[in-house]
């Protein structure tokens, strides 16, 4: 089975950010398991991949958590950063400085990514890295340090969307990920109205573009936000974890 899912079309977002922000969490919610009181830190890179069917097409989410802090980047996690369709960049509402440490983390991507422009003059993302700031625990807002203000002014400063969620209540958790997959869309119909040759899914040149472009519209209304019966995700229930890194980085 798990041959046959990593042959259809996957979109990879990597989730970065200081620890004890709640990366973990807002994933393992994503994938329908159980919220942890208990925190438990997250070693290199853990991976999860949620099945879903998007315009009758099977895709699958690779969500990849890194941990806390910049070493897993700087040592061995670039191939994963240079693969990543988009960037989630997490913090604690109720910790000051997990904010303003996203800066470095950004900083760290955006190396990345100039690295791989000069290395290969077709890569087809310029100008079009999806990337999300998301204020984690929402739920705690009573005892926040970081005001909503102050999120949106970091997401300005570094080109990048902005949204709250609560991992312990799930609130807006959906709507992050369908919004991400919504925007990774509309960067790949760009990507292939330019005519670019290196845009691709496994290895593999998506030929048909007009599905995807279906999937972007056919589960919206007209305030371009998805509805709650035509959703362009009809999610399946089935998740599971991927115990390689391999069809990630290759």
């Amino acid at each position: 089975r798990l041959n046959k899912e990593i042959e259809s079309i996957f979109y990879r977002l990597i989730f970065v950010g200081n620890g004890g922000v709640g990366k973990t969490q807002i994933i393992n919610i994503y994938n329908r398991k159980p919220y942890k009181e208990k925190y438990e830190s997250t070693f290199g890179a853990d991976f999860q991949i949620r099945p879903v069917t998007i315009n009758n097409r099977k895709t699958n989410i690779y969500c990849i958590d890194t941990e806390g802090g910049c070493n897993f980047v700087e040592n061995t996690g670039k191939p994963l950063v240079r693969k990543a369709d988009a960037l989630i960049l997490v913090y604690d509402i109720t910790i000051l400085n997990t904010l303003y440490d996203l800066e470095k983390y950004n900083n760290m991507f955006e190396n990345v990514i100039n690295m791989e422009k000069e290395e290969d003059r077709s890569y087809s993302k310029d100008g079009n890295n999806i990337k999300y700031i998301v204020g984690n625990k929402f739920d705690l807002r009573a005892k926040r340090q970081v005001h909503e203000q102050a999120g949106k002014e970091m997401a300005i400063k570094l080109k990048a969307k902005f949204m709250e969620v609560s991992a312990k209540n799930g609130l807006n958790v959906d709507k992050l990920f369908d919004n991400v997959i919504k925007d990774i869309i509309k960067r790949d119909e760009i990507i292939s109205s330019r005519g670019s040759s290196s845009l691709t899914r496994n290895n593999k040149i998506l030929q048909n573009t007009n599905t995807l472009k279906s999937s972007a519209s056919s589960g919206l209304n007209r305030n371009g936000t998805l509805t709650e019966n035509e959703s362009a995700l009809n999610y399946e229930t089935s998740s599971y974890f991927l115990k390689t890194k391999n069809s990630l980085v290759n």
